[in-house]
């Protein structure tokens, strides 16, 4: 069952403008499955009010309505701080309490099997981002995505997450600048991991197609799952196996002798790419495109360090 923001938004009605903007930058960080320790749980004062923790337990951890949900060894431990930090907000024992939902919520999850650290790492897991730059909360852009984070290399590819450079870019991709790059423009992404990109192109930027390629066929295999469920047509985003140095072979170019044309490719963390000393032999040229990604702590959506700089080019023929 997927999640609809616009009954996300009536369902929090009840609460003040900044708690409801706090709750809603929690939910987004919280269905990305961002580090507990860097989510930004509300204060107590609002925690412990009952309109807030009901919000909290129907938009975070009602398995019944809610998909896709964070893992349960997550949910574990993203609930016992909540939990933690309306207890220590208590003033009045006769008056505060924790909401029974939340309450039995806690008590079933702490009591499953909890999976060992490695299998956990192992176990694929969907991922929500939530696009920053919102005007209207009610019309959240989200994308949904297949990982397995642990994985940091496997079977030759560190494809199985979405990584901070692709969050960057999408981050870029969501100003008016970035987004009028792939607008009505045929797109390509190399290397597409998770496919985190080209799917936010398709589903939301109004590119007119979108071809997303990787190396691996088992990385290609779960964007083509994850294409249906984020709703968006077959005729709106392909896919293909594609080896850098190989002919790129789609069933366009089986069907077809004519070459395949694309307006704009886009790569994200391509670790073979060389981008400094594009030469007048290669006839392309590279230009920094000046845009940083705020800090964590003001991001609204595609949440991701910035301690490390990224820089972002915008490469072109001469």
């Amino acid at each position: 069952m997927e999640h609809h923001s616009g009954q996300w938004i009536e369902g929090i009605s009840q609460l003040q403008l900044d708690e409801e903007a706090s709750l809603g930058s929690l939910i987004a960080q919280y269905f990305q499955l961002v580090e507990p320790q860097n989510l930004q749980i509300l204060p107590g004062p609002s925690l412990k009010k009952p309109v807030v923790q009901a919000a909290i337990y129907e938009h975070m951890f009602n398995e019944a309505v809610l998909w896709p949900i964070p893992p349960a060894t997550y949910r574990t431990r993203v609930l016992k701080m909540i939990i933690s930090r309306i207890e220590e907000s208590f003033s009045d024992p006769e008056e505060d309490e924790i909401l029974d939902d939340l309450f039995r919520c806690w008590s079933d999850l702490s009591t499953r099997p909890q999976l060992s650290a490695l299998d956990a790492a192992q176990k694929p897991s969907y991922v929500r981002y939530t696009a920053p730059n919102v005007v209207d909360s009610r019309d959240c852009r989200t994308v949904v995505t297949l990982e397995s984070r642990g994985l940091i290399l496997s079977s030759g590819t560190t494809g199985f997450r979405t990584w901070e450079a692709a969050l960057h870019l999408g981050t870029f991709l969501c100003t008016p600048e970035g987004e009028s790059i792939v607008r009505g423009k045929r797109v390509i992404e190399l290397g597409a991991g998770t496919g985190f990109l080209s799917m936010f192109c398709a589903k939301h930027l109004g590119a007119d197609g979108v071809l997303v390629t990787d190396r691996n066929p088992a990385l290609i295999s779960t964007i083509d799952d994850c294409v249906a469920y984020n709703h968006v047509s077959n005729n709106k985003i392909r896919s293909a196996i594609w080896d850098w140095g190989d002919s790129l072979r789609t069933e366009q170019a089986l069907r077809s002798s004519q070459p395949i044309h694309f307006d704009v490719a886009l790569g994200a963390d391509l670790l073979t790419l060389w981008i400094p000393g594009c030469t007048a032999a290669s006839r392309l040229q590279a230009h920094i495109i000046p845009f940083q990604s705020p800090p964590l702590q003001e991001q609204s959506g595609f949440f991701h360090t910035t301690n490390i700089p990224i820089r972002t080019y915008r490469i072109s023929r001469l």
